[in-house]
């Protein structure tokens, strides 16, 4: 995962959707603009987030938006654990050894780099390339969860800042178009690695989920249930094929039907049932860290640390280059 001379990176993809579904037609509001957001948070020394009653603070420690320089920016999120014992180091050859004991307030510091695409991808302006640092205690769900709470925080602190026209062609007063509050919500979904292929290819396919999601709506006459999907169970035939195939058939048909997600259930060659859901609009992992592809970047010019204050440029450079 990470070392003094290497770093694993995870490749996922950010989806960004309005919050309110009731908005799901309108087009969210752009990456550039809800990273501005987060940058102003933390000037403001407000751009942080707190679980464990406190014991975990995860805060936005810098933040480099270069468009039009570039098309990336880069975050860097500083998590401050004070449910982390207080670190020890030793040397066996003298026997040495210390216990650095934390100051009040003090917690155990942890960096993850960051680095987003500014440019939404070809015919999908809510996606975008998304790059994370593979960290302890800072998974990309936990970092989903971080960003989209931060974003809530700063569109409470201005509600200028996420506004759109309203679909329905409505104006206001003067005539104008009458804007409407948008609050984005980020979703990372993993690109599939090169394992998820050849781990289904050398075991055996169960079965795939097809659902479809549809409005809460009730499913019985008593009011007792509600019904807010449907699914399909489908099962592989005899000349199923390489997965590949199978994978681009589940994406291509799954969204022309309007199933948003598949779950792929299959056993591995080592007896091991693993379920794994994609997302149909764009062959992407949903709810998935173990088989997102990932790289290792590492020549760096001098021995890396286990947490920086700012930026460190060489990381986040390695991370640009592997779009």
């Amino acid at each position: 995962m990470s070392s003094i001379s290497h770093r694993t990176i995870l490749h996922y993809q950010a989806h960004i959707t309005p919050k309110n579904e009731n908005y799901a037609g309108v087009a969210p509001p752009p990456m550039r603009r809800c990273l501005g957001s987060l940058s102003n948070l933390r000037h403001k020394k407000e751009a942080l987030v707190t679980y464990l009653k406190g014991g975990e603070t995860f805060y936005v420690a810098d933040v480099k938006l270069d468009f039009p320089v570039t098309d990336w920016a880069t975050l860097l999120i500083n998590l401050s654990d004070k449910t982390e014992p207080d670190p020890a180091f030793s040397v066996p050859e003298t026997q040495g050894y210390r216990v650095e004991r934390k100051r009040q307030k003090e917690g155990i510091a942890s960096s993850c780099h960051i680095v987003v695409s500014l440019t939404p991808q070809v015919n999908r302006q809510d996606l975008y390339r998304f790059f994370i640092e593979q960290r302890v205690k800072m998974p990309a769900a936990k970092i989903q969860r971080v960003l989209n709470r931060l974003l809530f925080i700063a569109s409470k602190k201005d509600k200028n800042l996420f506004l759109a026209p309203d679909p329905s062609g409505a104006v206001d007063s003067k005539g104008e178009p009458k804007q409407i509050f948008i609050r984005p919500h980020i979703e990372l979904l993993g690109d599939p690695s090169d394992q998820f292929i050849h781990d289904v290819e050398n075991g055996s396919l169960s079965n795939v989920e097809m659902v479809k999601i549809s409005a809460v709506t009730p499913w019985d006459g008593n009011g007792y249930l509600n019904m807010d999907r449907e699914t399909l169970r489908l099962m592989p035939t005899q000349s199923v094929g390489a997965f590949r195939q199978v994978y681009d058939t589940i994406c291509s048909v799954g969204k022309k039907r309007d199933f948003s997600q598949a779950k792929v259930v299959f056993t591995t060659s080592s007896k091991m049932q693993r379920s794994v859901t994609i997302d149909t609009s764009t062959g992407a992992l949903a709810f998935e860290n173990y088989y997102v592809r990932r790289s290792q970047i590492s020549n760096f010019p001098t021995l890396l640390e286990s947490s920086y204050e700012l930026i460190h440029n060489p990381i986040s450079t390695k991370m640009q280059q592997l779009a």
